[in-house]
């Protein structure tokens, strides 16, 4: 017969394995997605800065060396007009600042405030996400091609699937656990869609889970890669992380940095000058989001 010594530790045992077991269990976590609707609103921020040295070559020789340091700052607020399925077709979006500025060695900075600054503008993307975004403002009219680049630039979402939804929603992350999402999905989160740069790798690391304004939040520590597909060189190596709510997919905030190299060619056959720049970037970028607001009952 066992003793009483012998049966606590098999007892002690069988209570360490199952709350081990647990552990191990609450380190896994599973994201899901949730339908837009017309009403909702979001603001958006992001912080760019981008530090290059720079030299021009031609014919073999330096023909100017410079330091750039260019900023960009730009703060909107986005509501939701019309839907379909799980797609935000049509929005609304307001510019509360939106601004640049570029400052060189032994040179004063030189700023610019963009002209869609406190205006209002109308976006939309009919016939499927591959379709041209159509921007307006806010009186139908098609705006002058300065803000017309600028919105259609920063609203380039619209009309098109998450990413973040279609890698991650209905899969479940441990604790730790790195994954690597499909470079064209990739891609699409970054806003380059291989026009002008080519994710080659994009990793991200569930790291933690928190609590924030009172939603689930999974930090994801992200290491990417990218590249040109194009004659010009443009290189990319960026860590950081992104911050993503667990119950919608959507991106709470996100801080990357990384070096920078590029290789540009410009001018005519015969006359021909090569730009190189190496250097490093930061990009910040924060957001909030409210419900659509509810209407009242009709009595």
């Amino acid at each position: 017969m066992p003793s009483r010594h012998a049966a606590a530790i098999v007892i002690l045992a069988i209570v360490q394995a199952a709350t081990t077991s647990t552990a191990h269990a609450a380190e896994s976590y599973r994201f899901t997605d949730r339908a837009p609707q017309v009403g909702d609103q979001a603001t958006q921020g992001i912080d760019f800065d981008m530090k290059l040295s720079m030299t021009v070559h031609q014919a073999g020789q330096v023909i100017e060396s410079v330091d750039r340091d260019m900023q960009r700052k730009q703060r909107r607020r986005v509501t939701v007009l019309e839907i379909d399925g799980r797609l935000v077709t049509r929005a609304k979006v307001y510019y509360e600042t939106s601004e640049q500025m570029v400052a060189e060695a032994d040179k004063p900075p030189v700023s610019a405030r963009h002209p869609v600054v406190g205006k209002t503008y109308l976006v939309s993307r009919p016939g499927g996400e591959h379709a041209e975004l159509i921007v307006t403002d806010d009186q139908g009219r098609v705006p002058p091609p300065e803000e017309l680049a600028i919105v259609q630039g920063s609203m380039v979402a619209i009309g098109r699937p998450n990413p973040w939804i279609r890698f991650l929603s209905g899969r479940t992350l441990t604790r730790g656990e790195t994954v690597r999402m499909p470079n064209h999905l990739a891609a699409d989160l970054l806003g380059m869609g291989g026009a002008v740069d080519e994710v080659t790798r994009f990793e991200i690391t569930l790291s933690e889970v928190r609590q924030v304004r009172g939603t689930t939040c999974a930090v994801l520590q992200t290491q990417i890669e990218a590249t040109s597909p194009l004659g010009n060189s443009v290189n990319m190596l960026i860590g950081g992380h992104f911050l993503v709510e667990m119950e919608t997919c959507r991106t709470l905030a996100a801080e990357l940095t990384g070096d920078v190299a590029i290789s540009e060619v410009y001018g005519p056959a015969g006359g021909q000058f090569t730009v190189d720049g190496k250097g490093n970037m930061r990009v910040a970028i924060e957001a909030e989001y409210g419900p659509a607001p509810q209407r009242a009952a009709r009595r």
